[in-house]
């Protein structure tokens, strides 16, 4: 595998194409902007493409908000959520202090998808499709 920072890009040129082809893996954003403009850029996209997905950003708020320390109780939450019909999108925004989040979402359906906001090197804000 060839690892490479991704080029800084304007979001909003690709974003439809990132959250309607489940090839597309990630998308870039502007280094200006940060994590948070990119973010809400694909927050917007899914809402628009598929308005009966349930949105949940999981960051520090949401863990200080439901008690979600450890993985363990991250995967319960997201089982509680995945019980409701319809499918769950997760957008982990990526200064969350757990480890093993990732580790929370494996095996629970295919009515959830997750993504992850972060920076990449060169600070250029990152959004990569997990599951």
């Amino acid at each position: 595998m060839v690892s490479a920072c991704p080029n800084e890009s304007d979001p909003r040129l690709h974003v439809e194409k990132f959250v309607a082809d489940d090839s597309v893996r990630s998308i870039a954003g502007l280094r200006a902007e940060g994590i948070d403009t990119l973010l809400d850029v694909v927050k917007d996209e899914i809402v628009k493409q598929h308005p009966d997905y349930r949105i949940i950003i999981l960051d520090r708020e949401l863990m200080a908000d439901h008690d979600l320390c450890f993985s363990k109780e991250l995967r319960e939450f997201a089982r509680k959520e995945l019980a409701s019909p319809g499918i769950v999108y997760f957008i982990v925004r990526g200064d969350i202090p757990m480890d093993g989040w990732q580790k929370a979402f494996e095996g629970l359906g295919e009515n959830l998808r997750v993504a992850y906001v972060s920076v990449a090197c060169r600070q250029v804000p990152l959004c990569v499709k997990v599951v």
